[in-house]
């Protein structure tokens, strides 16, 4: 996805200016061309408890952990699958911590499983 269209469509949800050039300056390439990793990416957080911001901050951190562990990025899908997930289980606690914690701290104490 170019990444003025990812910084247009994250500014449309709200975030601000910085976040979204960050965010789109980092992954863009890495939605590809067809649209589909960004659909599942709105659907998940449309789902989810945790708002924008913590997904783009959960997935950034993520990234940074994962490509420091194995030596380059990793699949943006598989990331926001496994961040799907750590937001399931977190629903489940007393009280709902912050997604980007509660993601590094699965990946501390889980690993992420490159394919």
């Amino acid at each position: 996805m170019d990444e003025g269209i990812l910084r247009r469509r994250l500014l449309q949800l709200g975030l601000s200016e910085s976040s979204c050039k960050d965010f789109a300056g980092r992954f863009a390439l890495r939605f590809g061309g067809s649209g589909e990793i960004w659909d599942k990416l709105v659907l998940v957080v449309d789902e989810s408890d945790y708002g924008w911001p913590e997904w783009l901050e959960a997935i950034t951190l993520l990234d940074e952990k994962v490509s420091k562990a194995n030596g380059g990025p990793v699949s943006l899908t598989r990331m926001i699958g496994y961040i799907d997930c750590v937001a399931e289980g977190a629903r489940s606690a007393r009280f709902l911590e912050p997604l980007p914690e509660v993601t590094i701290d699965a990946f501390e104490s889980y690993g992420f499983e490159v394919e």
